[in-house]
């Protein structure tokens, strides 16, 4: 569901414990409700299989660092201590929110809170069946047509691990499940004369007002329903000309197989290709250009999701609603 004026939009498998939750924020600022001013347009929360894996962190956490949503040569180093409630009342949005039968897809613009000429969030919620399905977000920012840091950021519940799987992988481990994380960037070539590069890393996050670490937090709750204190964050850090970065979201049962994610592309477009079982699906992301033209995919669209099963049907979704033809 899409909740206007609040900007928030929720996610969710099923009714059942072990479904797969997601809500995921515009970051409007009611008429009603003015003083919730946190910098969390684009920030999503993942509740999957019994575990709370990427959190809110809750009360007083207010500033951009302590939510999860792409820093733009912001401080994501965990050293330092802000001060102050870090309100902003620039608003961001829901600019586009659709239902499908295979997706669900939503698109935050947190360009006024990022001061960027555009910094636009997309989610699809994809399932598979039953309690299963993958998460992937899609950024797109552009600070002022130069090169610069985009950190990408995920705050996980104080009890889970995060463990780094590779250059562009990693996984977060909670009591019952995890969530296995794949990135995906631009490929050489995809901006003239400048290559993205990404780097992977893991630290402690703390709570930013009015405590840090070397204040007694041993009278505050601890119930991470009031506020996080600390918890284990992932950040990815992209350096190029604009913050173009996809990440795939896999929560999974622990002792449950991990999907199978590969990513490529070229010619412009980021290519991530998904296998669960009998369902293969292929995401493809043309950004800004709308143009996809790579081997065996054409079509003018932004995003397209083509899905393969074994029983030989097809579907296809895109942003646009645009076809797209394939082979």
């Amino acid at each position: 569901c899409y909740s206007p004026g609040t900007e928030l939009t929720i996610f969710r498998t099923s009714w059942s414990h072990d479904a797969i939750f997601v809500n995921f924020l515009g970051s409007g600022r009611s008429h009603t409700a003015l003083t919730h001013a946190h910098q969390d347009s684009g920030h999503f929360s993942l509740f999957a299989h019994g575990d709370y894996l990427a959190i809110d962190t809750g009360r007083y956490n207010g500033g951009a660092d302590q939510h999860s949503v792409m820093l733009v040569d912001g401080e994501e180093d965990s050293s330092v201590i802000r001060t102050g409630w870090g309100t902003d009342f620039k608003a961001g949005r829901i600019a586009d929110f659709q239902r499908h039968a295979m997706l669900d897809y939503a698109r935050a613009d947190s360009a006024a809170q990022r001061q960027c000429i555009w910094a636009d969030r997309h989610l699809l919620f994809v399932r598979l069946g039953g309690d299963d399905g993958y998460v992937v977000t899609i950024d797109n920012v552009n600070k002022d047509n130069s090169k610069h840091r985009f950190v990408w950021q995920m705050h996980a519940h104080p009890e889970c691990k995060i463990q780094l799987a590779g250059e562009r992988s990693a996984s977060v481990h909670g009591p019952h499940a995890r969530l296995d994380i794949t990135f995906a960037i631009p490929a050489p070539g995809h901006f003239a004369n400048e290559t993205h590069t990404l780097e992977l890393r893991t630290d402690e996050k703390w709570w930013s007002w009015p405590y840090g670490r070397n204040q007694d937090t041993s009278h505050l709750e601890k119930n991470i329903r009031s506020t996080s204190v600390h918890r284990p964050r992932l950040s990815g850090i992209l350096t190029g000309l604009n913050g173009l970065m996809a990440c795939v979201m896999s929560p999974r049962r622990n002792g449950q197989d991990a999907l199978t994610v590969r990513t490529g592309g070229g010619n412009g477009v980021i290519r991530i290709d998904v296998q669960a079982g009998q369902i293969s699906d292929t995401i493809l992301v043309a950004m800004d250009h709308g143009y996809i033209n790579i081997p065996g995919y054409r079509g003018l669209t932004e995003l397209a999701l083509i899905r393969r099963a074994n029983d030989g049907v097809i579907t296809c979704w895109t942003s646009n609603g645009a076809p797209v033809t394939f082979s």
